[in-house]
């Protein structure tokens, strides 16, 4: 069978992972990811509803804020993509459906304030610029 016409299209998270020689013979076209902003509205048009509908959840039930997204994406995600945006969007979804099945109807507003509570300690914290000289810092 002659395949010289066919064209075949691949993905990697790591080229470098894909043997040399290999490599050698493909035109890589490397993708940025997700913008800040771009992230924000993922979550609000496609991980929020396909969580709520996974975890049987409806509008009446939870809400996230927009600055409790910003907070996800900040503190609890970092990444390139939105898998773990999704996994984070997912934990919420599951406590409130616990605490729904306890017998709990109140809405929960998903904000600033109960992120952490829900979540946990933020993994990572902005980073900070230095104004100031200090032994032993590099800022590069």
């Amino acid at each position: 069978m002659d395949l010289s016409k066919v064209l075949f299209i691949t993905t990697a998270n790591d080229k470098h992972a894909i043997p040399a020689a290999l490599r050698d013979r493909m035109e890589v076209i490397d993708l940025a990811g997700y913008t800040y902003e771009e992230k924000l509205h993922i979550a609000k048009k496609h991980l929020i509803p396909k969580q709520m509908k996974a975890h049987a959840l409806t509008k009446e039930n939870i809400r996230f804020t927009d600055s409790a997204l910003r907070n996800i994406i900040d503190g609890y995600t970092r990444e390139a993509g939105v898998r773990v945006l999704e996994r984070k969007i997912a934990a919420v979804c599951r406590k409130e459906t616990v605490r729904l099945a306890n017998g709990d109807n109140e809405k929960l507003d998903v904000t600033d304030k109960n992120i952490e509570e829900l979540l946990g300690v933020r993994k990572y914290r902005p980073d900070e610029k230095r104004t100031t000289d200090e032994i032993g810092l590099v800022n590069g």
